[in-house]
């Protein structure tokens, strides 16, 4: 007898515990889908990044724009698209095989002005430059010497007096 109740406790804990298991399951999120987009109204539109297991090509793009998505932008490098879509298309994107994840388009900002326009906002207080500039100091009358190899000689480097005096190419191939 002792032998039977404990198979039927062992039971109803096996029972309880798959339960519990398969409702935690039901609510939470695809793991190809970012937090911040669950929850939103299904009747609105997000703008998203779309990543997929390859570069994507017309037929990647075509499965987001038969749920409603808006090509906004191809990102190959990323093997993404910058997407306009509908919220409640989003769940059924994720369960595609190709998708590897879906986020938010999120607006990036300078931290100098809030803008979103390009700032370099960092480059002055990396080198100190207001002390220089409490001093007297601009610049004027320095060379300086820059080996990498990523520069280009492009129009900005001739801007107000710069003057590239030497540059050397080690490579084979043409950076342009």
């Amino acid at each position: 007898m002792k032998n039977q109740s404990q198979i039927a406790v062992w039971g109803i804990v096996l029972t309880l515990g798959a339960l519990l298991f398969s409702a935690e399951a039901s609510f939470a999120g695809s793991p190809k889908l970012a937090r911040d987009l669950e929850g939103k109204n299904p009747a609105s539109q997000v703008d998203v990044i779309v990543q997929f297991r390859e570069t994507p090509t017309q037929m990647h793009f075509s499965k987001v724009q038969t749920r409603g998505g808006l090509l906004r932008r191809q990102l190959g490098l990323v093997k993404a698209g910058a997407f306009r879509m509908p919220v409640s298309a989003l769940k059924d994107l994720a369960n595609d095989p190709d998708v590897t994840y879906i986020s938010p388009d999120r607006p990036l900002y300078g931290t100098s002005n809030g803008s979103p326009t390009a700032v370099l906002d960092y480059h002055t207080d990396t080198a100190n430059a207001p002390v220089a500039w409490g001093q007297g100091l601009n610049g004027s009358g320095i060379g300086v010497a820059v080996i990498d190899s990523g520069i280009i000689d492009i129009p900005d480097f001739h801007a107000q007096n710069n003057v590239v005096v030497f540059s050397q190419k080690f490579c084979g191939r043409n950076l342009r």
